[in-house]
């Protein structure tokens, strides 16, 4: 997945940022860029399909967070950042 050959995601998150910089970037290898990172999902009758071609959409997260928001009975409405 990473040009970098990540062993796994604790090798990511021990990373050292140099203090000379605001980032530090780390390259996809270039076939999985044309392919979604978070995949959408179906629900059906049968259950849940997940639908590898197609991305999952903002507005969809940000619909079944704001109805989370409502289910738990928070009274100031959620934001995303």
């Amino acid at each position: 997945m990473f040009k970098d050959n990540f062993k796994s995601i604790k090798e990511i998150f021990d990373l050292v940022i140099p203090d000379y910089y605001n980032v530090l970037c780390i390259k996809w290898k270039n076939d999985v860029l044309s392919q979604p990172f978070f995949y959408d999902v179906k629900n059906t009758i049968g259950g849940v399909y997940v639908l590898s071609d197609k991305a999952f959409l903002y507005v969809k997260y940000w619909d079944i967070f704001m109805r989370l928001g409502c289910v738990v009975g928070f009274e100031i409405v959620l934001e995303l950042y």
